[in-house]
């Protein structure tokens, strides 16, 4: 579509030209203008029975002008045509004279006169909008807020001057509570619904208030007392909120309510009152949860709930503490690991869910509170009971979602993340030493395997690194700090055999455990990943890893063997062992046609010959030495021999 202001193209799902912002109305008409003059021209046959109907219609007209000319200016309506999309009013487009008797060019000015005109008006309607809605929502939020803050501060201040006694104090407080709840549910009625609700948020807001001071500061009412009271205050909330289906109700009343016990804050400590009356709160962000998907109302929570969390544990928290303090950590943990996704739980849903971007920080605060506080008080493994059972619960959510909401994949990958995480954490608390290599091993083949099957690359790169920190882990801290292995004289200072099957068990575990990955990466690369990066390949990375593992640990095995039992044959042994290695190198590289394998074979080959010449000439006896070159000499015969006899599959077949 063209614009009749700047005369550029646009796309005809715009309200506005994005160039110019002029009316797409307007345009419009004229295109329909446009389109009936040549839809006319083309159909000729009806010209003169359309020019005759004008032409009556015309006579009609002036005769009515005529006789009723007075009347009908004064009765003439005022053109307030709209927009059925954005109700905003439309400018009328210029009569057809003015069309006629000017040529396109001369067109311009006036639609632009139009365009700047009808600009004019909206910038100064949307400047008395925002003017406006200022007027009606922010100032009467921050003036409900300001009283609020005001009767809970003559609380105190009344309190410290002893002006009027407890009952009287509270009692005030109780009737600027109801006052609020009545002169807003009056407005709400009036058809001043926003008006009046949030007055009822003041009111809500106030009850928590009141509450709290006849509990916590005057001790009129009993725990139970209290406790019921807020109950019925916060249930009364989400019902109300609900019901007007008004988000900002709900908001205004629970910032009023965290902010209570800031406000009436004695210097005292009452565990806990204080964190009953939170979880409360929270558990009436959870009723609201079921029902709406009020993003803001978690995070308000959320950020409320450990602010205060964090405010009393450094204040007041000791040893004393700690059953009650573990037991409502954890269940504030649990409280916002479920609200973002309750409403999914009991609730149909073909939208796509959101809102859980607070179950990332909730779960690393609980965890790291409960660490400190299990460790100090109990022991390091007794962590494990809480990292196990975040990983059951967050296991349990991405299952049922999985079930639930097929095409819906982004959270329950981001819960079973969670729980992979929370179980990796937990291995090294039940066990130590190398157990943790092996089961580092299998969970880096396992969240491979789960992220080529829900093809998700973060828990790929995971994985990966993982069995990059493995294997790292079995050669560098396993072997020196577990098993006891000197690498200088290349030896166990327990001797060959001690914790020989633990030892062999661990490497063959992490061993095998790239093979696996490379088998799973290779039937995977092309629905997931592209695995080339250049001329390499991953696989092939992979498979050079194995290799270099392989003879690291036959290195240390062959050479601690004879290190112990005929320690004048170590260097000849080690000579042998690279020669049967280089052998095997250039077997599959020629079976399998691979031509860095049989490369490789030629340099370990290369390094093995100078072993022998250099090293062992001068450190190995004469029979170990003469068992070194034959053995040498005979793998070079037999590798020339493979050469000879696979040359045409050398030649023929394309590398693999």
């Amino acid at each position: 579509m063209i614009c009749l202001r700047c005369n550029k193209a646009f796309d005809s799902s715009f309200n506005r030209c994005p160039s110019c912002g002029f009316e797409i109305s307007h345009t419009e008409s004229f295109n329909n203008i446009k389109q009936a003059l040549q839809e006319t021209k083309a159909n000729n046959s009806q010209i003169s029975d359309w020019l005759n109907q004008l032409e009556m219609k015309i006579d009609s007209l002036e005769s009515i002008v005529k006789s009723h000319s007075e009347k009908i200016i004064q009765a003439w309506p005022v053109s307030d045509s709209r927009d059925e999309k954005t109700h905003t009013r439309i400018a009328p487009p210029p009569t057809d004279s003015v069309y006629e008797s000017k040529p396109r060019d001369s067109i311009e000015p006036v639609e632009a006169h139009y365009g700047e005109k009808y600009e004019k008006d909206t910038k100064t309607k949307d400047k008395l909008s925002a003017e406006v809605r200022f007027g009606q929502k922010w100032l009467l939020i921050i003036g409900i807020i300001t009283t609020i803050i005001g009767i809970g501060f003559f609380l105190k201040f009344a309190f410290d001057r002893n002006w009027i006694g407890p009952a009287g104090r509270v009692g005030l407080a109780y009737f600027a509570s109801f006052s609020f709840l009545g002169i807003g549910e009056y407005f709400n009625r009036r058809y001043y619904k926003t008006f009046g609700l949030y007055l009822i948020g003041g009111g809500v807001s106030s009850l928590y208030l009141s509450t709290y001071a006849a509990f916590q500061i005057y001790q009129l009412i009993g725990h139970y007392t209290a406790l019921s009271l807020m109950s019925a205050v916060t249930i009364f909330t989400c019902f109300t909120s609900i019901r007007n289906d008004s988000k900002w109700l709900s908001i205004l009343g629970l910032l009023g309510g965290f902010i209570t016990p800031l406000i009436l804050n004695t210097g005292m400590d009452n565990q806990i009152a204080l964190m009953s009356y939170i979880a409360i709160l929270n558990f009436g962000i959870l009723a609201i949860a079921l029902f709406k998907r009020w993003h803001e109302i978690n995070l308000l929570g959320f950020i409320s709930t450990w602010l205060i969390f964090f405010s009393w544990y450094e204040k007041y928290y000791d040893v004393t503490r700690f059953w009650e303090t573990i037991i409502f950590l954890n269940l504030f943990f649990l409280i916002y690991a479920v609200v973002p996704f309750i409403y999914y739980f009991v609730r149909e849903s073909s939208d796509s869910i959101k809102g859980y971007y607070i179950t990332f920080p909730n779960a690393f605060i609980a965890f790291g509170y409960s660490f400190a506080l299990i460790k100090a008080s109990i022991s390091l493994q007794a962590v494990s009971v809480i990292t196990l059972s975040y990983a059951c619960l967050f296991f349990s959510m991405a299952k049922y979602l999985q079930r639930k909401y097929r095409k819906i994949t982004e959270p329950s990958i981001i819960l079973a993340g969670l729980g992979l995480l929370f179980l990796t954490i937990t291995i090294p608390m039940l066990f130590s030493g190398h157990w943790i290599t092996i089961f580092w091993a299998v969970q880096a083949v396992i969240y491979l395997w789960i992220a080529l099957r829900i093809k998700i690359i973060w828990l790929y790169k995971g994985a990966v690194i993982l069995l990059i920190i493995t294997i790292g882990k079995s050669l560098i801290h396993d072997y020196s700090s577990i098993f006891g292995l000197r690498l200088e004289g290349l030896y166990y200072i327990g001797g060959f055999n001690h914790l020989f099957i633990e030892r062999w068990i661990t490497s063959a575990v992490v061993l095998c455990s790239i093979p696996v990955c490379i088998k799973l990466i290779k039937s995977n690369s092309s629905s997931f990943i592209d695995i080339s990066r250049g001329n390499l390949e991953i696989p092939k990375i992979s498979l050079g890893l194995f290799l270099i593992l392989l003879f690291l640990l036959m290195n240390i095995e062959v050479g601690a063997f004879f290190y112990d039992y005929v320690n004048t044959a170590r260097f000849a042994s080690i000579s042998v062992l690279w020669a049967l290695f280089s052998i095997g190198l250039m077997i599959i590289g020629v079976l399998k046609n691979i031509e860095v394998l049989r490369k490789c074979s030629f340099g370990l080959f290369g390094l093995t010959i100078l072993k022998v010449v250099f090293i062992d000439m001068s450190n190995v006896s004469t029979p170990f030495r003469i068992i070194s070159f034959i053995v040498l000499g005979l793998m070079l015969i037999g590798s020339s021999y493979l050469y000879h006899r696979y040359r045409n599959r050398i030649l023929t077949f394309k590398t693999e």
